[in-house]
């Protein structure tokens, strides 16, 4: 018990003497994979063997599909 209280101030001093030589968190990473597509005249696009519907202003034209691991994007220009 009493190394494990050793080990944590001497993780708190070291801490306190770094902190002022930290650079500031920039902005949080936008991390995607791009892919162009087109969007189908029933208004579908089609990703990875899936459907995925969007809005009917969207058919016949290119999009850009944006992947990141929780969601897909539909960027269509002008919108």
């Amino acid at each position: 018990m009493r190394q494990a209280a050793t080990m944590n101030n001497a993780s708190a001093r070291s801490s306190r003497s770094e902190r002022p030589h930290l650079m500031p968190v920039g902005q949080p990473f936008d991390g995607f994979v791009e892919h162009t597509t087109r969007v189908s005249p029933t208004c579908l696009v089609t990703f990875e063997r899936n459907r995925y519907s969007v809005p009917a202003s969207f058919a016949n034209r290119p999009i850009s599909l944006r992947v990141d691991a929780a969601r897909l994007v539909f960027v269509a220009e002008g919108h």
